[in-house]
């Protein structure tokens, strides 16, 4: 995966087979309410488009949105055990569908009409016993997004090795940048950046006879299966030490930092680089308007060996 690591969102569908069938019979006799999970704020506005263009065009239906944002697992199972899940959920792929499924929440759309036009390659992670749970929605890549203008006026060049990225902080608190914002707050980021660090060291370590992507598939079928240890597989002592010295080189406030004060360090000029997905960068050009700032934003893969 060349040091990038994926993450398959989905919207699980507790209730969408039965709303298909609605939009396509006779109008309902009463209105229908239908709760909408969805933890990814961050494209809470898109999802509106696509509700509202959906009750729009079958009236009777009316579909309203609850945010759960970046701790969803936790508020769904609570629902879960109160008996008040929603009728939608979004889910990232994987474990957490397939836990809905195993608790007998899931409904089978593998006859839906739109599940033909799903990339076969991104079914796996919402296909549970042989039946498609959840509709995949969004693919996200991780990695380094950068202020190009920073990079630009101390001539930083991209970074391509652990030790060139190391070399790049350096002159970075040397004139008094931050070089990375941070989110040491909320449990998701930090997992979100143990998981991609974890997939990138197995990938160039390989396992099972196997390297780079197909290494962490296989891994993750074998530690879905129980056939595997997640922290066997790896040199946790390696990856914690990285950990480490990408948490020196975050601002002193990263431990009590929200997904907002990120946003604002980046968005400000005072942090050069962040690591996060393609999803922050909306946020991050909404954010340049309040702290008066303009600057092109990169990318590059997330850079941990030489």
């Amino acid at each position: 995966m060349k040091n990038l690591f994926k993450g398959l969102f989905t919207v699980s569908a507790l209730a969408l087979l039965g709303l298909g069938v609605v939009a396509c019979s006779k109008p309902a006799p009463k209105t229908i309410d239908l709760r909408l999970s969805l933890y990814k704020q961050e494209i809470a506005k898109q999802f509106k488009d696509l509700t509202d263009a959906f009750t729009a065009a079958n009236p009777g239906i009316v579909i309203n949105t609850e945010i759960t944002p970046n701790d969803g697992g936790a508020a769904q199972a609570a629902a879960a055990a109160a008996g008040k899940l929603p009728d939608i959920i979004q889910s990232p792929a994987y474990a957490a569908d397939f836990q809905l499924a195993k608790q007998g929440y899931a409904v089978d759309l593998s006859a839906l009409p739109v599940i033909k036009q799903v990339d076969p390659d991104l079914l796996s992670g919402v296909t549970y016993q042989g039946k498609v749970i959840a509709l995949p929605t969004d693919v996200g890549t991780i990695g380094i997004l950068y202020n190009k203008a920073i990079f630009a006026k101390y001539n930083l060049k991209v970074p391509t090795t652990y030790l060139e990225l190391q070399k790049v902080a350096q002159v970075l608190k040397k004139h008094n940048v931050i070089p990375f914002a941070g989110l040491l707050k909320e449990n998701w980021s930090i997992g979100q950046f143990m998981e991609l660090l974890h997939a990138s060291m197995l990938g160039a370590k390989g396992y099972d006879g196997a390297t780079g992507s197909a290494a962490i598939v296989k891994f993750t079928d074998d530690m879905n299966a129980g056939k595997a240890d997640w922290g066997k597989v790896v040199d946790l002592k390696e990856m914690f030490r990285i950990m480490d010295w990408y948490h020196a080189n975050m601002s002193k406030n990263a431990l009590n930092n929200s997904w907002n004060e990120e946003v604002a360090e980046f968005a400000s000029g005072k942090a050069a680089m962040v690591v996060q997905g393609q999803w922050f960068i909306n946020p991050t050009i909404d954010a340049q308007k309040a702290a008066k700032t303009s600057f092109d934003i990169g990318f590059f893969p997330f850079t941990w060996s030489n």
